[in-house]
């Protein structure tokens, strides 16, 4: 099984593009965009990622990470 780690919807590409950007700097995966056409919604996702543990771990990493730069 393979995991992609959500990390925002946008109604904007533009939006999405930014968190990407943002994202770029604090993790080495993949990050893309996907478009869901029939919703004018924009997905960030990290990934693939192999395993949940490590899709779990990439997560809370993050969430650390973000915390520590909004201090």
């Amino acid at each position: 099984t393979i995991f992609f780690l959500q990390a925002g919807a946008y109604n904007l590409e533009k939006d999405a593009k930014q968190r990407q950007k943002e994202l770029a700097s604090l993790v080495k995966q993949p990050i893309e965009i996907k478009n869901l056409n029939d919703r004018k919604l924009y997905l960030v996702q990290i990934g693939p990622i192999n395993d949940y543990n490590s899709a779990r771990s990439l997560r809370d990493q993050l969430s650390q990470k973000i915390d520590e730069k909004t201090k």
